[in-house]
């Protein structure tokens, strides 16, 4: 379960609404359920943490769209996010690989808005292997993966945008290949 692996630091969320984020306007990211939602002037955390949807986040598009992601060094987190820290013998990274995409649709009150509360949230099963190099093994796989992939998008989109100049070129007659 969570509470055995991580500690969750929601005494450090700040609910800011828009007219008080609009006079702090700055440098630190102000975080929500599904990310960096503004940015201010103030923070409220200075940590590797692991950000988890509370309530407004993709649940239903879990397989996806992700249920959680990673922040590191100064910003400010909402309170619809649960702020979790992985416990010194797990590893950080191979907690969030577990929960990014995890169905925890079980999980959650039902309501106008599905919510994850913290007793709930606590009681999420985490697989793990019983030592932590091994998790770091399995993460620091992910990881890899996770670039090469963000390296291919980079590479598709650069495609795309010289098939887009060349189409121009091509279609309208400026460039002729006969």
């Amino acid at each position: 379960m969570i509470a055995e692996v991580a500690d969750c630091l929601d005494n450090l969320r700040v609910p800011l609404n828009d007219v008080q984020r609009a006079k702090m306007k700055g440098d630190y990211p102000y975080c929500g359920a599904n990310g960096v939602l503004d940015y201010i002037d103030r923070f409220c955390v200075d940590d590797s943490v692991i950000l988890m949807a509370e309530d407004g986040g993709y649940f239903d598009e879990y397989m996806t769209r992700p249920i959680a992601y990673r922040m590191s060094g100064k910003f400010w987190v909402n309170n619809h996010a649960h702020i979790l820290k992985a416990k010194r013998e797990y590893d950080q990274d191979y907690l969030f690989y577990s929960l990014v995409h995890k169905d925890i649709l079980s999980f959650l009150a039902s309501g106008t808005r599905a919510k994850l509360n913290k007793s709930e949230l606590n009681k999420i099963t985490i697989r793990q292997p019983a030592n932590k190099e091994e998790q770091t093994a399995i993460a620091v796989i992910l990881n890899d993966m996770d670039s090469e992939i963000t390296a291919l998008d980079s590479k598709i989109n650069k495609a795309r945008q010289i098939k887009q100049g060349m189409m121009q070129e091509l279609l309208t007659g400026r460039i002729r290949l006969v």
